[in-house]
């Protein structure tokens, strides 16, 4: 199939392997996932400026019209980042010993930057502020699908461990 002049394949949903491996003689299963909804796997080219950057870019439904954002999974966004600011941990959080996770979703825009951001899910609201001044500073490399520039819809997990205590 061709999206865009790309080459694609479509992905049915359901149970699937994962192998990693270099040749066939050495592929070893790395875990069982599961597709909930039909995806539409694109290659595709981001323009960065580094050398070597292609890579195949999971894409939900299928095409995509300029200006429009895909979801991306949180897993492909986290090796889109170029430039990762780490949470200042409050001070009132670390006297309460609060530990755990804060899960953000943002929208990536078409220069890497952080265009929007909130909180969906959160160990304590004591965390929640230093993860999006943390993610805001982030910066992510550019993607582009079928030769246009895209927004990104994702999420982000910050982590919070009071290491030694």
């Amino acid at each position: 199939m061709l999206i865009g002049g790309r080459k694609a394949w479509k992905i049915e949903n359901g149970d699937y392997d994962v192998l990693v491996g270099s040749s066939s003689d050495q592929i070893e299963l790395q875990r069982k996932i599961n597709l909930p909804r039909d995806l539409v796997m694109v290659y595709a080219r981001a323009i960065t400026g580094y050398p070597k950057t292609d890579g195949v870019s999971v894409v939900q439904g299928g095409a995509v019209e300029p200006g429009n954002r895909i979801r991306v999974s949180p897993g492909i966004a986290q090796g889109m980042v170029l430039t990762r600011v780490p949470p200042v941990y409050p001070a009132e959080a670390k006297a309460a010993k609060v530990q755990g996770i804060v899960v953000l979703q943002a929208i990536i825009a078409t220069d890497g930057s952080v265009k929007s951001l909130h909180v969906i899910n959160s160990a304590s609201p004591l965390l929640d502020q230093a993860a999006l001044d943390a993610v805001k500073q982030w910066k992510y490399r550019g993607y582009v699908l079928n030769g246009t520039p895209v927004e990104v819809d994702t999420q982000v997990t910050v982590n919070f461990t009071l290491a030694g205590q």
